[in-house]
């Protein structure tokens, strides 16, 4: 099964994206903001993020350049 993380401060958008991509058997986790995304990568796992770039406590492309720190992908 596919590990996905949604980052998105919008709630309904979150939900929307967890409701669509559940229906094609990923694994879900949703968080609201950047504190969000470390504390769910520090604890778990993903195979993919799907990031919003508008978050309102950090920019999603620092976040994207903080998570490809971390990542094991070349």
């Amino acid at each position: 099964m596919i590990r996905c993380l949604i980052v998105d401060d919008d709630a309904e958008i979150r939900s929307g994206v967890q409701t669509y991509l559940q229906g094609f058997g990923f694994d879900t986790t949703t968080v609201a903001d950047g504190a969000g995304l470390r504390r769910a990568i520090t604890a778990a796992s993903f195979d993919v993020v799907v990031l919003d770039v508008m978050l309102p406590d950090e920019s999603g492309l620092d976040l994207c350049k903080w998570l490809r720190t971390k990542s094991q992908a070349a």
